[in-house]
């Protein structure tokens, strides 16, 4: 089954709606498909990137939070505290499967600060100031797809998400 398979008309499409190019979203699946968290639970991937972080940082107590938003605000939003820890404000009442989507969102802004970014050479490095959102919603698709192809043996799970593609 290739439903949830990244295709070039995949690709494409993702460059049309996240006004990027192609060389970008291969240079986004290259270094994802480097990370050991393909065929894992999401909670898999947020110890997988801690773990990669925790090796190239040198700092053994790197850890990815997930909190609460403060007050009760309903909407999210994730800190990154260099090479230190990364929170990710949750709101608690969200239907699991736009936390999912969410979480899988906010982990790509820490993907590619701390990861994409910091395996380039300087002069390759994605400019994060004005494309954070969407390359954040590039590595989020890219993680969807991994877990609902995950999933896929289970079609009444309730964590396969539709309409990522």
């Amino acid at each position: 089954m290739d439903e949830f398979k990244l295709t070039l008309e995949k690709k494409q499409e993702i460059t049309k709606d996240f006004r990027t190019d192609i060389e970008t979203v291969n240079i986004l699946e290259r270094v994802y498909n480097d990370l050991p968290i393909t065929e894992q639970y999401l909670a898999h991937v947020i110890r997988a990137m801690e773990s990669y972080i925790r090796k190239t940082t040198g700092n053994q107590f790197f850890c990815i939070f997930c909190e609460p938003s403060l007050n009760g605000l309903g909407v999210g939003s994730a800190q990154y505290f260099h090479e230190k820890y990364f929170v990710i404000h949750i709101d608690p009442a969200m239907a699991e499967k736009d936390l999912r989507v969410y979480l899988a969102h906010e982990l790509g802004h820490l993907f590619i600060i701390a990861i994409v970014n910091e395996s380039l050479a300087p002069r390759e490095r994605l400019d994060v100031n004005d494309n954070a959102e969407p390359l954040s919603s590039i590595f989020g698709i890219f993680t969807m797809a991994d877990k609902n192809d995950f999933y896929r043996n289970n079609k009444k799970s309730p964590r396969q998400s539709r309409g990522v593609f």
